[in-house]
């Protein structure tokens, strides 16, 4: 006896590479400010961080990591069919305000004249970047 009913798989499309890009450079960037504060204050031309400003700096690292797993996480589910895109939007959407306010706290921090210009070309500009990676990540998925 012949099955009329066919077994239709699917496979998984791959997740987005702007999605995956942003998630990447967060773990990774937060996961430097985490482990090593004080060697990624020197790449960015920051003065050196005294160990309580080290602190604050792991404190940022931790957030930043943490956004950046969970849009690697949500992205992979969405890629498997398992979260909405309207729940991936709202998780990159987080990660465009956070990008935003560091931009901002960079404008701050320039206009103060806490921060250098080339300090504040690199390490504003990174933000930015970032930034505009995840509002094209916004639309592309």
């Amino acid at each position: 006896m012949a099955s009329d009913s066919t077994t239709t798989t699917t496979t998984p499309k791959p997740p987005s590479p702007s999605v995956t890009s942003l998630a990447v450079l967060k773990v990774a960037f937060g996961l430097g400010c985490l482990l090593a504060p004080r060697l990624t204050s020197t790449l960015l031309l920051l003065d050196p961080v005294s160990a309580q400003a080290a602190v604050v700096t792991r404190l940022y690292g931790g957030a930043v990591a943490s956004l950046g797993y969970l849009l690697w996480v949500v992205g992979r589910a969405h890629a498997r069919g398992e979260a909405s895109t309207r729940v991936l939007r709202h998780v990159v959407a987080v990660n465009i305000a956070a990008d935003a306010a560091d931009v901002m706290s960079c404008m701050a921090g320039y206009a103060t004249g806490a921060l250098r210009a080339p300090v504040f070309a690199l390490v504003g500009g990174g933000c930015a970047a970032l930034e505009i990676l995840g509002m094209v990540a916004y639309r592309t998925v």
